[in-house]
């Protein structure tokens, strides 16, 4: 699993690094990348993707995460790449926050 992210300090935080961790015990993977984009780095290609989200919920109303998880499938399933949403977070740092889930970094 690759994450990449910009330099937001919401995308380098022990929240960020906590799901990470969650998603590990959940066993949803035991390897994955964080590439942390240099301040001015461009990333089209997943700004491209996120464009595809964006479109699908161009005047809508989604109330649920339930709701966006069926938008975002909706979203990538004409996508040349199989795409798989392994998890739909709402308030993850209320989650991480309560949790004994830490990630050293």
């Amino acid at each position: 699993m690759r994450f990449q992210v910009d330099g937001a300090p919401v995308n380098w935080s022990r929240t960020f690094f906590a799901h990470i961790a969650n998603l590990v015990s959940m066993r949803v993977t035991d390897v994955f990348d964080v590439i942390r984009n240099p301040v001015g780095q461009t990333h089209e290609d997943i700004d491209a993707i996120f464009a595809l989200i964006r479109k699908e919920c161009h005047n809508k109303d989604i109330t649920t995460v339930a709701a966006f998880k069926r938008l975002v499938e909706d979203a990538f399933s004409t996508y040349s790449l199989p795409v798989v949403i392994v998890d739909v977070v709402s308030k993850p740092r209320r989650i991480f926050e309560t949790s004994r889930i830490y990630a050293r970094v």
